[in-house]
């Protein structure tokens, strides 16, 4: 089996995905607060797919507006500029955190849903105890398992010890991953 240290797992992994320069901007656009709808409406407009998804998303149900939202610039006045934030970020991780993740047992799908659901209690919990920036809170939160995707890509073979253990054993994966590679999926994602 092939054992590696947290630093050369970090050093062998050459593919998480680096966010556009579009997510950047929009990030720091909500965060300035000089910025205005027209900025951030003029840097979303750049990406088509980004654009369309926003729009789906200020249509869906969840957000339950009465009449569609058919431009970017609706959106924004409607959803904030904190809301653009996160569904930027969010929708740009999708892409990355929808993919399955067969050392952990999940489908398709499930670590992404798993993610939005922390993210969105995260987001919840930090505006209840009046956090100065709960979108902090949902980001931390959104991508709080990455490194479960890096161990599952990277480290397949040791892997296998890993999952075989957990069914013996019932331990808890954090516990298991220490044991066997030395490092668990908490401290790659950090």
């Amino acid at each position: 089996m092939l054992k590696l240290s947290l630093t050369e797992l970090i050093q062998k992994v050459d593919d998480i995905p680096v966010l556009p320069d579009i997510v950047y901007r929009v990030i720091t656009l909500t965060e300035d607060p000089n910025s205005t709808i027209t900025d951030l409406e003029q840097v979303i407009l750049q990406d088509q797919s980004l654009t369309a998804r926003i729009l789906r998303l200020a249509n869906s149900a969840y957000y339950g507006y009465t009449r569609t939202i058919s431009t970017i610039s609706e959106a924004v006045i409607l959803l904030g500029f904190s809301t653009m934030r996160n569904i930027v970020l969010a929708a740009t991780m999708n892409k990355f955190l929808v993919s399955e993740v067969p050392g952990y047992g999940l489908d398709k799908g499930e670590l992404w849903r798993h993610s939005q659901a922390c993210a969105i209690t995260a987001w919840h919990l930090a505006r209840r105890i009046k956090m100065k920036n709960p979108d902090k809170a949902y980001t931390a939160a959104l991508l709080e398992d990455i490194g479960k995707v890096i161990l599952s890509v990277y480290m397949k073979e040791a892997y296998e010890s890993v999952l075989v253990r957990l069914e013996q054993e019932g331990e808890s994966f954090l516990n298991v991953e220490q044991e066997i590679l030395g490092f668990d999926h908490a401290q790659v994602g950090g």
